[in-house]
């Protein structure tokens, strides 16, 4: 599988970087909603949380989200 990818790589003149996750909050943020639900997920843009509203501001100023426990 792995040598199937790089080929495809190859062919598509493609690359892949690693994205932290303080570098893509509402992403990991959306990942954890999808786990944590026990039927199908549907995002609806017009019933944005005020938690994901405020993960995409920050990504659209460029700063980090530093997760909290």
């Amino acid at each position: 599988m792995v040598n199937n990818i790089k080929a495809m790589k190859e062919v598509c003149n493609a690359s892949f970087n690693h994205t932290f996750r303080e570098a893509n909050g509402a992403a990991d943020y959306l990942a954890n909603q999808v786990v944590h639900q026990d039927e199908s997920f549907d995002l609806d843009p017009s019933t944005i949380d005020n938690h994901l509203k405020a993960l995409l501001f920050l990504e659209s100023m460029e700063i980090p989200y530093i997760r909290g426990r």
